[in-house]
Parts: C-alpha cells; sequence; structure tokens
C-alpha cells in the first residue's frame, strides 16, 4: 500500500531508527517501547552508540513488522496500528508484543490483515 524506502534499505541500527521516525512516523517513546530500553538510548544509538543484542532483535522485528503492515497501511497508519490496544492481540498492543518477544502473533495478525483486503 505505501513503500518504505528508507526503511527497506536500512541495515544499521541507527539507519533503521532514523528511517522508522522518518516513514513510519514512530516516536523515540515508541521504539523505546518496543525495544524495552529507555528513550535517551534510542536517541544515543542515533549517535553511533551500540545497542544490546535484545534490543536489535527486537529493532530488526519492529522492521520487519512495519514493512509487513505497509502491504495494508498507509505509512502514517502504521504508528497509530502499533499503538493501539487491538482485541486481536489480547487486548495489548504490539508494542508490547516486540517488547516481550511475540512476534509470531503478530505477523499472525498482520497476515490476516493482508489476507482480508484482498
Amino acid at each position: 500500500m505505501s513503500e518504505l524506502a528508507l526503511l527497506s534499505q536500512a541495515t544499521k541500527p541507527k539507519d533503521i531508527i532514523f528511517a522508522l521516525q522518518e516513514e513510519c512516523q514512530l516516536s523515540r517513546n515508541d521504539i523505546a517501547s518496543a525495544l524495552d530500553i529507555l528513550p535517551s538510548h534510542v536517541r544515543s544509538c542515533l549517535y553511533g552508540t551500540t545497542l544490546a543484542p535484545v534490543a536489535r532483535v527486537c529493532l530488526q522485528d519492529l522492521k520487519d513488522l512495519c514493512l509487513l503492515l505497509s502491504q495494508v497501511l498507509e505509512k502514517y497508519h502504521i504508528a497509530r496500528w502499533l499503538n493501539d490496544i487491538n482485541p486481536d492481540l489480547g487486548r495489548r498492543t504490539a508494542l508490547e508484543l516486540i517488547a516481550t518477544g511475540e512476534t509470531k502473533k503478530l505477523k499472525r495478525a498482520i497476515n490476516k490483515l493482508i489476507r482480508e483486503s484482498k
């Protein structure tokens, strides 16, 4: 539905974070919530500080899920979907599930959206 050119090409954590902020309108707090880190650590990462391995996995998951969501949502709706409490996700937000490593449940929900949109 919408193309996330920066995000699809980003490989370094700082580039992924920048793309998530620019293209998906995710705030520093949104990203920190998904990575289960402080917002100041997200900011530091933009300036070259490395992320802990667990946070890197969560960041990659967030990137992958945003790219999946872009198949059914306009990019300016992605942040809202990730932040909204979702009955299909056990009345939790997608960002909470990313932080707890429950991305399989998220991928199922997004794939369901993709199938229903066709």
